[in-house]
């Protein structure tokens, strides 16, 4: 057939072929798209979701739930400021305040007693308690904003005319 010929219409036979052809697809588009259909209807949203999501790359999750060890704490109880596990860390005030401090103590660094108070003062935002004022050996600070924590007790060690930092509390 060359460009120039004109096409042949078709016959009678053809057409009736090509017509039975285009609904045999159309009902199975229908049968495809009814039976998926009835398959979503049947499942939750969530599921819905993951069927939706089954071609990407990243696949539906369940969010992740961190255990925050100081949701089962009562008022009062203490909390050791070294030995807290790295969910803590979420928290603003522990991971500062860790920041803060694990020098001074894992390197047995001693500081001047008011120097360590301005520092947690600016650095954490934490104000010296006035009740504590009289103590020299624990330094208590009021932390504001930052439930559940409270306080922060910070345990020193006299060395010289300076001190070490033994270690530190939270409370609730």
């Amino acid at each position: 057939m060359t460009s120039r010929e004109a096409p042949k219409p078709l016959t009678e036979e053809q057409r009736n072929h090509v017509r039975s052809l285009l609904k045999q697809l159309g009902e199975a588009s229908v049968r495809r798209s009814k039976r998926k259909y009835d398959h979503v209807a049947a499942l939750s949203k969530r599921k819905r979701r993951k069927i939706a999501s089954k071609h990407l790359t990243i696949k539906y999750m369940k969010p992740k739930e961190e255990k925050n060890p100081f949701d089962n704490i009562e008022e009062g109880q203490e909390v050791d400021g070294v030995k807290l596990p790295p969910v803590c860390n979420t928290m603003p005030v522990v991971q500062r305040t860790r920041l803060i401090l694990m020098p001074y103590h894992y390197d047995d660094i001693a500081i001047d007693r008011q120097k360590l108070i301005d520092m947690i003062r600016d650095d954490l935002g934490a104000e010296l308690s006035t009740a504590d004022a009289g103590t020299t050996e624990t330094l208590r600070f009021v932390i504001d904003g930052n439930p559940p924590i409270r306080h922060l007790y910070i345990y020193l060690q006299p060395c010289d005319t300076k001190f070490t930092i033994l270690n530190w509390v939270y409370v609730t």
